[in-house]
């Protein structure tokens, strides 16, 4: 039986990036103000709630009628998985962005990080130990992450590229590894509540530490959680260029941000406060609201590939940074709707056909 509070975090996730793209593709930068400005400000969360519920994911996809299920079939399942994910984002950004390499084939997009995620994960959910396995190799990575970081150094395109695998696929391996320990103790109720519980107070602790340093949510801002992450592309490698050729080109600048040590574990700590609350909501999820509202949270990467693909190709036809406040809105209302028209439709291609 499907989680709930799995599909509306999922939903928050997802509907969060609708925004931020759109923020950072389609408004105009003068209409980058107030309560947008601040939405936009505080999004490094989203990220990291995105790359952890794909681990936590995993393990419940793995886990079919109260038992685990790891087998041969499930792990050419994730492989596969993993390569069309990387594959459909490497298309979405020579969509917007043309052949540009490295970019294109090793940080394309946030689905890159989460393939890439995927086919590594595959190889070693399937040995024994692998909780063990999963906690020491998390940490290590962490570690190694946050040295560099202090350190200012800087590799193109792991941790300088167009979408930094690092350190956003950490969240991943910390989803992956929670979902492991998770699993271990879900039959067992009053423990299972006390994990989630101590995984909700961890994330309080961690906010209320960088509240008191930054102010509240500050850590996300630009000025203190981030730095800027500038690559160059040529024009001449843009999608349009393969039609309208003979002409000369130039560069031009793509500016990302991507975490900084502070932020990073700021937005771990949002992560485990929202799991963990949403945990104890699933009666009430349950109970009072239908399964369809939760039905864009089931078909998450079709949605984000959606939103994705509209905003690429209003991107080509109306240029970058041109909408206007309430037109955004009106785009990203749109995309909410149509994220569900999506979801129920893919529903109903994949519901299994009853057989008289």
């Amino acid at each position: 039986m499907r989680k709930k509070y799995v599909d509306f975090a999922r939903e928050i996730a997802l509907f969060y990036m609708f925004f931020q793209h759109g923020v950072l593709t389609v408004l105009k930068q003068s209409e980058n103000a107030g309560v947008i400005f601040f939405l936009n400000e505080i999004v490094p969360f989203c990220s990291a709630l995105f790359l952890f519920l794909a681990g936590y994911s995993i393990v419940l996809s793995l886990k079919k009628n109260g038992v685990s299920s790891y087998n041969l079939h499930n792990f050419t399942h994730l492989i596969k998985r993993g390569v069309v994910l990387c594959a459909a984002s490497s298309v979405l950004f020579f969509i917007e962005n043309g052949f540009q390499t490295p970019d294109i084939f090793l940080t394309s997009g946030i689905l890159n990080t989460i393939g890439i995620f995927i086919i590594i994960s595959s190889v070693f959910l399937f040995i024994p130990y692998r909780r063990i396995f999963f906690t020491i190799f998390t940490i290590s990575a962490t570690i190694v992450y946050v040295y560099f970081d202090l350190k200012e150094t800087y590799f193109v395109p792991f941790n300088y590229g167009y979408e930094p695998i690092f350190p956003t696929i950490l969240f991943g391996f910390v989803g992956i590894t929670f979902g492991l320990f998770a699993d271990r103790i879900e039959e067992k109720s009053k423990l299972e509540k006390a994990f989630y519980f101590c995984a909700a107070l961890v994330g309080v602790v961690i906010h209320l530490a960088f509240s008191f340093k930054y102010g509240f949510l500050k850590v996300f801002f630009t000025e203190f959680g981030r730095y800027t992450v500038e690559r160059i592309f040529s024009e001449k490698y843009l999608f349009s260029s393969l039609f309208y050729g003979g002409r000369e080109y130039s560069d031009f600048q793509a500016l990302i941000w991507n975490f900084r040590t502070n932020s990073f574990f700021a937005a771990l700590g949002s992560t485990f406060f929202l799991i963990g609350s949403l945990y104890f909501m699933e009666p009430f999820f349950k109970k009072y609201l239908p399964k369809k509202i939760f039905i864009p949270g089931k078909y998450a990467f079709i949605n984000y590939f959606y939103h994705l693909a509209i905003l690429a190709i209003l991107t080509q036809t109306s240029g970058f940074n041109s909408l206007g406040k309430y037109q955004f809105l009106t785009l990203l209302v749109s995309l909410f709707i149509g994220s569900y028209i999506i979801s129920y439709i893919a529903e109903f291609i994949t519901k299994p056909k009853k057989t008289i």
